[in-house]
């Protein structure tokens, strides 16, 4: 009978050790099952952000493709205005010899 007691009482503590993980277990079932609802909300937003993310790194894309064109066009003008004023530096300075060699021509006709 004394070993009757005892099983019971070990199959009784073995019982509720048992139910103790089972209650456990449906309770980490439950937790993942909402964390996976809120992680399938989450990636639905993820993918909305993404979409536009995409279409604004397009834009920037284009936009910078634009601004490269545009700064090589100014750098072209630029070089060719160099080259212009270097060009309209020495009229100016064969002008002004012309004009100091015709100086005392003019004086004279004056």
């Amino acid at each position: 009978m004394k070993f009757l007691a005892d099983k019971r009482k070990s199959l009784d503590s073995a019982v509720r050790r048992l139910e103790g993980g089972l209650t456990t277990l449906a309770k980490a079932t439950e937790d993942t099952q909402i964390l996976s609802e809120e992680l399938a909300v989450k990636n639905a937003i993820i993918a909305e952000k993404k979409v536009v993310v995409e279409a604004l790194i397009a834009n920037i894309q284009g936009k910078t493709e634009i601004a490269t064109k545009q700064q090589k066009i100014a750098t072209d003008k630029k070089a060719i205005l160099d080259v212009q004023a270097v060009e309209i530096g020495e009229a100016e300075a064969d002008a002004k010899k012309d004009l100091e060699a015709a100086a005392p021509a003019l004086a004279a006709a004056q």
